[in-house]
């Protein structure tokens, strides 16, 4: 096989699921909850900015979301042996119909609830998800313009690396090229790079090196990961736009590295589990943490923090898989993919 060029659908069939990359996003999603939660209770007035929780606030958005582009990106290359337009199709299915359904249900919900939410939205704010994302499913939105765009380079023959390089050119802090205006242009911009480093890494032989990688090994990228990551922390940081893909990537290395140790060790079972339905929990969360919120201050009249943190982060982790198995229960296909025998 010619470099630059996707594997033979022979090798795809090698391929199976690796259970780290499930227990990383395990740790991931688990991040994505708690940064939310926290802000939630902040706007809330149910606890106030305070130097440690604005210290776990900027070093967690350091680098959760890139993460999951991160790992979204690992196996982009070998996802393009399947014709362009099967794999596009498929991204669809998996990606952009979830994106529109539970945009629009998220929607209407806090549309329904009006002032109670923190963050309201009318009916007439439904176009608004074809160009602006609303509250967390900017990512999808994001993520799906960059497979697609990524893929494509690599179906016309366009080597890892130099996606890679060209994802670097594009970074908002490096050339002056306009996003005309729409921000979430921008974003995709900013998270290119973690999606082309995903891909840049994700050849076979560099999968294998990264899992047979060894413990002390393991352990210093943890410790060495999550040092380099908390600099996050320093909100007067210098130069903090060009520093945050490091910090990124920082962050990122330390939680591979601890979800390859947690694998090893066999310790990591109900992480893998949330790694396994992060999509579900990262689509459902918002809806289940807030409507534990609401709860517990107009019904239970409990303005303690304790319980809402934890009640709140417990709700966004679990209730999104209580519905995903309610579904599947009544064998509804249709909550969070289109349905494959559909297409």
């Amino acid at each position: 096989m010619r470099a630059g060029l996707p594997p033979t659908p022979e090798l795809v069939t090698r391929t199976f699921r690796l259970k780290w990359v499930d227990t990383a996003k395990g740790f991931g999603i688990i991040l994505v909850v708690l940064g939310h939660e926290l802000r939630g209770l902040v706007n809330g007035d149910i606890v106030t900015w305070t130097p440690a929780i604005r210290f776990v606030d900027s070093w967690i958005y350091a680098f959760h979301m890139p993460l999951f582009f991160f790992l979204s990106g690992l196996f982009l290359f070998r996802s393009t042996a399947k014709p362009w337009t099967e794999f596009a199709g498929d991204k669809i299915r998996t990606i952009a119909y979830p994106y529109f359904v539970w945009s629009v249900i998220t929607l209407m919900i806090k549309a329904a609830l009006g002032r109670t939410v923190h963050q309201p939205y009318d009916l007439t704010d439904l176009p608004l998800i074809f160009y602006r994302p609303i509250d967390q499913f900017w990512f999808l939105y994001v993520l799906f313009i960059l497979l697609l765009a990524i893929s494509a380079l690599l179906k016309f023959g366009v080597r890892p690396w130099v996606v890679f390089l060209l994802a670097i050119l594009l970074y908002p802090e490096l050339l002056p090229i306009s996003s005309f205006g729409l921000g979430i242009l921008n974003v995709t911009r900013m998270m290119a790079i973690y999606v082309a480093l995903g891909v840049m890494l994700g050849s076979d032989q560099n999968i294998r090196l990264i899992s047979d990688t060894q413990v002390c090994l393991l352990a210093a990228g943890v410790a060495a990961g999550l040092i380099v990551s908390s600099l996050a922390g320093w909100i007067e940081l210098p130069y903090r736009n060009l520093f945050e893909p490091a910090l990124a990537v920082s962050g990122i290395a330390a939680i591979v590295a601890l979800a390859l140790l947690t694998d090893k060790a066999r310790v990591g079972a109900t992480i893998q589990f949330l790694g396994r339905y992060s999509l579900a929990i990262y689509l459902v969360h918002g809806i289940a943490s807030a409507g534990v919120r609401i709860m517990l201050i107009k019904f239970a009249h409990i303005s303690a923090a304790a319980p809402h943190f934890v009640l709140g982060i417990l709700a966004g982790l679990y209730m999104p898989i209580l519905v995903v198995l309610i579904f599947e229960r009544i064998g509804f296909q249709a909550g969070f993919a289109f349905p494959r025998h559909l297409t």
